[in-house]
């Protein structure tokens, strides 16, 4: 066909079929200048979603091991991986929890992906603050961005998480550089949701705050 893109981002998919319909566009469409970013939505808080069943997750596996970058939330990343999401919430104090997330993120990274990028992980820091974080993995090393957690708990942060992402590459950002872009979005997004009392299935207050995203490391607007 001629077309060619600098990215290729999938997010939620419904059915073995529509995979299946990704996989098509990718086989038509990759090339080695394209990435492609993965948010395997599949569940949340130990749960999966409505629409989940083993055969789904099966698919989901092979198209996370296709792509470059993989932003699962910790459920997601348990299902993934064959683990128990127990595990990676009683894993004792933070710094054990965040090296078995380590470990997973690594293992997922062995079997296709360059990066995976853990998101929502909850924890208390050694001044007993509470902290939300971001882990990023690669089969270079590894890095946790942590924000003061909000509290609060809102439909479509994930989906803004991973179009910042997305986004970041595709301008050419490193990932750990629009990584922390994200998540300070996000978190003002979630302050600013929180003390609204905004309700959950309505989202976040993200438009006011979209200028966090084009800002340059000064703080100039490109």
């Amino acid at each position: 066909m001629g077309q060619s893109f600098d990215g290729i981002y999938t997010g939620f998919v419904a059915s073995e079929e529509q995979i299946r319909q990704i996989f098509h566009f990718i086989d038509t469409f990759d090339s080695p200048e394209t990435f492609l970013l993965v948010d395997p939505v599949l569940g949340d808080d130990g749960k999966t979603y409505d629409m989940f069943a083993p055969s789904l997750l099966e698919q989901m596996k092979k198209l996370a091991f296709r792509a470059d970058i993989v932003t699962p939330n910790l459920t997601e990343l348990a299902l993934l991986t064959d683990t128990s999401y127990k595990t990676l919430t009683t894993a004792g104090d933070y710094r054990k929890q965040i090296s078995t997330i380590l470990k997973l993120g690594q293992k997922l990274c062995s079997q296709g992906p360059a990066h995976v990028i853990v998101t929502g992980i909850q924890f208390t820091d050694e001044h007993q603050l509470k902290q939300m974080g971001n882990l990023c993995i690669s089969r270079e090393g590894s890095s946790l961005l942590a924000f003061p957690y909000i509290g609060g708990s809102y439909s479509g942060t994930g989906d803004l998480f991973a179009s910042c992402i997305a986004a970041g590459i595709a301008r050419g950002e490193d990932i750990p550089s629009i990584t922390l872009m994200a998540g300070n979005f996000l978190e003002a997004a979630l302050a600013d949701s929180t003390k609204e009392q905004v309700p959950r299935n309505d989202g976040v207050n993200y438009e006011k705050y979209l200028s966090m995203l084009i800002l340059d490391r000064g703080g100039i607007q490109q």
